[in-house]
């Protein structure tokens, strides 16, 4: 498995981005957490445009297999204000 944390602080409209390379096959897990769990998260394959998760999404985790091996950019924003957060993102092989 292969894990990173990174924290930071994210401001409206500001949306800190992190980008990722991962193979076809991988499991991917991403959490995020912040005070009043006012951070959220996105991701999208870059290659073939794909939402894996939408900030419309409340969830503050994400587990999912991926399809295409490609570049991922995970987003972080806040619907107002300001917010500290810690963002992990794991990778395994089923």
């Amino acid at each position: 498995a292969i894990s990173a944390t990174v924290s930071g602080t994210v401001a409206f409209p500001n949306r800190p981005q992190y980008i990722l390379y991962a193979f076809k096959g991988q499991r991917m897990v991403v959490e995020i957490s912040s005070p009043g769990n006012a951070a959220n998260f996105s991701i999208l394959g870059v290659s073939d445009g794909y939402p894996l998760k939408r900030f419309e999404n409340d969830d503050r985790i994400w587990k999912g297999d991926l399809i295409t091996t490609q570049d991922y950019i995970i987003q972080v924003a806040v619907a107002s204000g300001s917010a500290n957060y810690s963002l992990t993102v794991t990778i395994v092989w089923p």
